[in-house]
């Protein structure tokens, strides 16, 4: 795990550039009615404002956005007039799936129905269930996929947990264990990176948090682990079980 030292999210009471653009950007695409929304850590420091003091702060560089099929074209109109310049060679070959776009050296990442990484997650049916960013649930998976996760997020999810209750139901300050054992259900892949990340953010919430907030994350992190394990499994998951580690259960996304 990459150990970053955590840095402040304003630079002389202003915000970094990069959430300045998203605002700017997610603005015009509320107004606009568009199904697009943030998600990453943009997305997670708009949503919990325990990540932008010490010890959970840090810089963010790129902007990440997912969009529905149909909205695909609506928001490209939007970039463009905001002047963000597409990468044409990514784009022509990748453009059903992914997108990208750079602003003042800003990079905005756009995943296209479906966020592909370590693993899969759709999203293209919940895209819109909240305001501006994606629901709490699918920035948690977004995050917790990520088989070599690093330290920033690590604490993307720290201040996640420490913001927002965990539970079940849609509405939007919570997070909804339905969403994570529908995915951790049906995927032994899914359940086990998310499993071993779970005590991966047990061990870093030991050193850096005070002990209300680590009473607050493992009570968290039993939650999340009792939902999945008690879940129902799919013939899929089973099957998949029995091979175990044996075999990779997880991609190893490429870099642009």
């Amino acid at each position: 795990m990459d150990v970053e030292t955590p840095e402040q999210t304003v630079l002389d009471g202003q915000e970094q550039p990069p959430v300045l653009l998203a605002r700017k950007l997610m603005e015009e695409v509320e107004q606009k009615k568009v199904d697009a929304r943030l998600l990453g850590g943009i997305a997670i420091y708009l949503r919990s404002p325990r990540v932008r003091i010490d010890p959970l702060a840090r810089t963010y560089h790129d902007i990440d956005v997912a969009v529905s099929r149909r909205a695909k074209k609506a928001l490209t109109e939007i970039m463009t007039s905001q002047g963000f310049v597409g990468d044409r060679h990514f784009n022509a070959l990748h453009g059903h799936k992914r997108m990208v776009f750079q602003k003042d050296n800003v990079e905005v990442d756009i995943f296209i129905h479906l966020f592909e990484q370590c693993h899969n997650l759709d999203l293209e049916e919940r895209i819109t269930h909240d305001p501006l960013t994606l629901s709490l649930a699918d920035l948690l998976l977004t995050k917790l996929q990520v088989v070599y996760i690093n330290h920033k997020d690590l604490t993307d999810v720290l201040g996640l947990l420490l913001q927002y209750p965990l539970g079940t139901g849609e509405g939007h300050d919570i997070i909804d264990l339905n969403v994570i054992r529908s995915i951790t259900s049906q995927d032994w892949g899914w359940y086990t990176t998310v499993s071993d990340n779970l005590q991966k953010l047990v061990d870093l919430a030991q050193p850096l948090l005070s002990q209300s907030e680590i009473d607050l994350v493992e009570a968290g992190v039993n939650l999340l682990r009792q939902a999945m394990e008690e879940a129902p499994k799919s013939l899929a998951w089973k099957l998949r079980a029995k091979v175990g580690r044996r075999l990779p259960w997880y991609v190893v996304p490429d870099e642009k």
